[in-house]
């Protein structure tokens, strides 16, 4: 990845989102607590991975799938660092790598849910999500961090964009979870917990 460009990026894209949003974060000071981390986050929108980028303090590497990540944009997903991962089946490849990831120190972004999904698919509703997804942060020996994310279903119109639209939303990030036996059902029950404290603060 290019630390330069993520960093470019982020504080470039602040501008226009700082201008039309009114955003909250809440819980930013966990990072500070760890190494490497996998960051599970609930997925209602397409902005969801810019408003995590946005609002978590650390860089976020984020594991795509193959055909987004390697797809006619794969230049911007090497730029930040993506680390693409095939659908179905094993991807030793890729598993070593985000193993190596975490070990060294990163934060690795995920969706369990593994596409978008609202209602009560929502896993901050107990919606199904991927849990091979945590085996990694057990293969790695590192927490895993939940995270739920509030509001921007708005950013997909044009006019949301334009300055002092003041569209809010909101991250909040949970103490990191240890990756044990039971890690899924308290990751399940932090993403329910953070949710409700992500709406709260679009008030």
């Amino acid at each position: 990845m290019n630390r330069l460009f993520y960093h470019c990026l982020t504080a470039l894209g602040k501008i226009p989102v700082y201008a039309a949003s009114r955003q909250r974060f809440a819980g930013r000071e966990h990072f500070a607590t760890v190494k490497g981390a996998l960051l599970v986050s609930n997925h209602p929108h397409y902005f969801d991975s810019m408003m995590i980028m946005g609002a978590c303090p650390r860089i976020v590497r984020w594991l795509s799938m193959t055909e987004v990540s390697l797809g006619p944009f794969r230049w911007f997903f090497r730029l930040i660092g993506t680390v693409p991962l095939r659908r179905g089946g094993r991807d030793s490849a890729a598993t070593r790598t985000l193993i190596r990831l975490l070990r060294d120190g990163e934060i690795i972004g995920a969706y369990p849910e593994g596409r978008i999904q609202c209602g009560a698919q929502s896993v901050v509703h107990g919606g199904p999500m991927g849990e091979g997804l945590f085996r990694l942060a057990a293969l790695a020996g590192v927490p895993v961090i939940p995270c739920a994310v509030a509001g921007g279903g708005e950013f997909v119109k044009w006019h949301a964009w334009l300055p002092l639209r003041r569209i809010r939303w909101a991250v909040a990030f949970g103490a990191p979870i240890p990756p044990s036996d039971h890690t899924i059902a308290e990751v399940r029950a932090a993403f329910t917990t953070l949710h409700q404290q992500a709406v709260s603060m679009l008030d």
